[in-house]
């Protein structure tokens, strides 16, 4: 059951604009971080400017918020929790194309990428759009299976980092710590499916750290 399904209503064409929103943002930030772990794994410089498409980004976050909270200016108690849990997704969406300006400037100074953070981008990077899906339509039976094969990424990702800082790899770290940052804010998007809105940050971070 995706995030409409929960509604209780009439399902506001606000509302849709608003997932709309979210999915170009979803969108957006792969993209961004596709070709930010391009430069840093591949040597490829990005063919569009990053800091462009964070705009864009920043952009649909605002709109989805406009859209979000307007109706409940006429009803504050319509859909309250569905509506923090929508707003609450965009905040995690929005860092996401940040990481990926990040990755992206160190690629232009730094090279040398090893293959197994090549392997750590082949499991991280498909995750947005199941991300996106199970949040849209698909429901929690898909987040329950997307939120597993974060964890797993995000605990091989954290030993790279400790065992790259060790030796200094400043770039390979860089690439390994965007893609730790990214299965950590697309756990937090997932879990808005799994949990009540006050117990998703604890429950999501705790179950990365296990």
């Amino acid at each position: 059951m995706g995030f409409l399904e929960f509604l209780t209503g009439s399902q506001p064409p606000l509302i849709k604009g608003a997932l709309g929103d979210f999915c170009v943002m979803m969108n957006v930030s792969r993209n961004m971080s596709a070709m930010a772990l391009a430069g840093l794994l591949d040597n490829e410089i990005p063919d569009h400017e990053l800091e462009a498409q964070q705009v864009e980004v920043n952009y649909r976050e605002a709109a989805l918020c406009r859209a979000v909270l307007e109706p409940l200016n006429v009803d504050p108690k319509s859909e309250l929790v569905l509506a923090l849990k929508l707003l609450s997704v965009s905040q995690e969406v929005q860092p996401l194309g940040c990481v990926a300006v990040s990755m992206g400037r160190m690629a232009v100074r730094l090279g040398a990428p090893i293959d197994i953070l090549r392997s750590s981008r082949n499991r991280v990077l498909p995750q947005f759009d199941r991300v996106r899906d199970s949040f849209v339509d698909a429901g929690s039976e898909l987040a329950e299976r997307v939120a597993v094969d974060l964890r797993g990424a995000y605990s091989d990702l954290v030993q790279f980092v400790e065992d790259l800082s060790a030796v200094n790899d400043v770039a390979n770290v860089e690439a390994a710590f965007g893609m730790q940052r990214a299965c950590t804010h697309l756990s937090l998007i997932t879990g808005t499916l799994a949990y009540p809105f006050h117990r998703i940050r604890v429950a999501v971070t705790h179950s990365s750290t296990d």
